[in-house]
């Protein structure tokens, strides 16, 4: 369309009825930048809906999330909730430091928690846990798989052992199920020779083992915890400053799809009213982030 107008402008008057300007007449470069306001204008429009699409998605999973956690027991049972006070904005940052560059601070510290988070369930378990663990097992396996000797003496009964079932698919026009019982070899082994099987695995797990590395399940839990604790804690003040700078209109910052509710909302857990045998029923307060 633009095109053909151009044309219809610098085309002579005596070839049809064209205006006969030429090429640098302000109608013919008006008409000639059009069609590239108009690409730019689209280019505009598109970027726009996918950044506001990209925020409508968020919103949809925060919203989501939320509903989930109060409505479909995200709430551990018998806790309940109470408000907490974000801290100053003046608190949350650095001398000079900008709302935005703030929380990109604190997500740059929550992705390093992410990390250490990885770190410990990565880490290897204790070689001296796993060897107990497995002489456990063999010693189990060898106490199922023994003879019944008592039996023998009580009752003449001719030696036998342990027996296992197995079952295998039969196939065929019709598969069917077969099942057969036969000696438990891999108990008898381990009532045969406990020191020499329980020898093999020790030095394996030695040349696999990485013991300095390691963590028992009490550590992995109380890191886990820490961990999490301090998480809570950046997260809350991620979610403060965003507030304050919509509370300020000064930019425009948008929630992670995957912060928390209980950081969204602005909550933490406490404990149901338990009563006691004096009448009484306190309440202690469970402030997961470790923040009074």
């Amino acid at each position: 369309m633009h095109q053909r107008r151009i044309a219809d402008l610098t085309r002579l008057k005596s070839e049809g009825g064209g205006f006969g300007l030429s090429d640098d007449a302000a109608t013919v470069i008006a008409e000639r930048a059009k069609p590239a306001r108009a690409v730019s204008e689209r280019d505009r429009q598109q970027a726009l809906y996918e950044i506001r699409s990209a925020r409508w998605n968020t919103c949809m999973q925060l919203r989501g999330a939320v509903s989930d956690w109060l409505l479909r027991g995200g709430v551990p049972g018998g806790c309940g909730l109470e408000p907490i006070e974000d801290a100053p904005v003046s608190e949350l940052l650095r001398k000079g430091e900008r709302i935005g560059d703030g929380v990109e601070r604190y997500r740059h510290r929550l992705r390093e928690l992410a990390a250490d988070l990885h770190r410990v369930n990565s880490s290897p378990w204790p070689s001296s846990m796993l060897k107990a663990e497995a002489k456990a097992l063999v010693e189990q396996w060898a106490e199922a798989a023994k003879p019944d000797f008592d039996s023998m003496v009580e009752h003449q009964s001719p030696l036998s052992f342990q027996t296992q079932s197995l079952s295998s698919l039969v196939r065929g026009e019709k598969p069917a199920l077969a099942f057969t019982e036969t000696v438990d070899a891999c108990g008898l082994l381990c009532w045969l020779f406990p020191q020499e099987l329980q020898a093999k695995i020790n030095a394996g797990l030695d040349e696999v083992s990485d013991d300095k590395s390691a963590l028992d399940q009490q550590q992995r839990e109380q890191m886990e915890a820490q961990i999490s604790s301090d998480m809570l804690a950046i997260e809350r003040a991620e979610v403060a400053l965003i507030w304050a700078a919509e509370a300020q209109n000064n930019e425009i910052l948008d929630f992670r799809s995957t912060t928390s509710p209980q950081s969204l909302l602005g909550f933490r857990l406490v404990s149901a009213p338990r009563t006691n045998p004096s009448g009484t029923s306190p309440q202690h307060v469970i402030d997961i982030a470790g923040v009074q």
